[in-house]
């Protein structure tokens, strides 16, 4: 039956992007040169962490390290059409010592902008529009550390896949309201940092005793997993099958300097699994449009075909920026966990940024968690830079 959906989808969509062709005048012939409005779109952004925890055998206490650092390359390629292309680095330290290094294609779509009957429809792979944290960029959240419930289902990176998406506008009035529909491949969450030989730290390797580098090579890949997957290890969503998404936004009319945006989110693949999400947000500012106040929460609820078990988590943050250049809040973390639904962890954290300028920030964060009785106390300190659009920090 859901094959029949992702069929319908797909003959939905071509037909749209023919009538656009149809429409949309020729592109000119090529000259040989490339004028300035042909050219992409460049920003890089780096992400710059060091992490202090009480955590025993954490590679990365105590060390300062490039956390990732992406390429950004958008521009139109045809009137009405978009394209966006985001690559990244990322870089942690390992339990032997040495450095895992990783170079991922997190986002590369084409959008179709001016569909007929108000229509647009993106084609590639993007960060998954489920609740209003995960499709944003890790740098551009107002926190240094993923929420545990995103934590929990996704891994320690947002949830990205191939496919379609197709949404609409629709009238409505004073009210934004937008719907939208996709399909994407399921690929496997288990978010792997790319330890290939050629990435690796040889000259750690060549040290060791030959006797001990099998047990020795276990215990760091357990070690790792545990850290490259946060505090949950390797328990992640495994997707079975396709999955089709679905999402309704509503941005509501609140007054002058009061805004109330609205939304609900749900996921489901052809074995039967199914996440649902839904988040609030309240914007707040008051005397000027400087100062705001930002109230934010969303929940999830997973349902598992096989075991049937449905974890639930959630979070709330508050942030209130005093001027242009300061921000300062607060959040609550609560889920159960994913493997084992009668445990549950949560954390509370606070954080302070000063943002230097548009594009870039320093941030100072503390975190207190609880996972299965497991405590831990980090303390993070982030710098942020970027140049070019891409870089720039999200308005609200």
């Amino acid at each position: 039956m859901k094959k029949y959906l992702m069929y319908a989808a797909a003959g939905l969509l071509f037909p749209a992007l023919i009538a656009l062709a149809d429409e949309t005048p020729a592109a000119p012939a090529y000259s040989g040169m490339a004028s300035v409005a042909e050219l992409p779109e460049v920003s890089i952004i780096v992400d710059i962490k060091a992490d202090f925890t009480d955590v025993e055998d954490d590679p990365n206490d105590e060390k300062l390290r490039v956390e990732e650092a992406e390429l950004a390359l958008s521009g139109y390629v045809y009137p009405s059409l978009r394209g966006d292309f985001i690559a990244a680095l990322e870089q942690e330290y390992e339990a032997d010592g040495g450095t895992g290094t990783e170079i991922d294609v997190e986002e590369a779509y084409l959008s179709f902008l001016d569909l007929p009957l108000d229509l647009s429809a993106t084609v590639g792979r993007r960060l998954i529009p489920i609740g209003r944290t995960n499709p944003v960029h890790p740098h551009h959240w107002r926190f240094s550390d993923t929420p545990l419930p995103l934590e929990n289902l996704f891994g320690d990176h947002p949830w990205y896949d191939d496919g379609v998406e197709l949404s609409w506008l629709v009238p409505a009035g004073d009210v934004y309201l937008k719907v939208s529909a996709g399909v994407w491949n399921g690929r496997s969450l288990a978010h792997d940092h790319g330890h290939d030989e050629d990435v690796h730290d040889d000259h750690a390797e060549e040290d060791h005793d030959h006797d001990g580098d099998a047990e020795h090579e276990d215990e760091a890949d357990h070690d790792h997993e545990e850290h490259e997957h946060g505090s949950f290890g390797e328990d992640v969503i495994a997707w079975d099958g396709h999955v089709f998404t679905g999402r309704i936004f509503a941005d509501l009319p609140a007054g002058e300097r009061l805004g109330l945006q609205l939304g609900g989110s749900v996921a489901a693949d052809e074995g039967g699994n199914m996440l649902q999400a839904g988040d609030i947000t309240l914007l707040m500012r008051w005397p000027d449009s400087y100062r705001r106040l930002i109230l934010q929460a969303e929940a999830f609820r997973f349902e598992e075909d096989e075991t049937g078990a449905d974890p639930f988590g959630w979070f709330a943050q508050m942030t209130y920026a005093p001027g242009k250049f300061w921000e300062f809040g607060g959040r609550y973390d609560w889920t159960e966990l994913l493997a084992d639904p009668d445990e549950d962890g949560w954390a509370a954290a606070g954080f302070l940024t000063r943002y230097l300028t548009h594009t870039t920030y320093l941030r100072g964060q503390y975190r207190y968690s609880e996972i299965e009785d497991v405590e831990e106390n980090l303390f993070t300190l982030q710098l942020v830079w970027g140049i070019g659009p891409h870089s720039h920090r999200l308005q609200d």
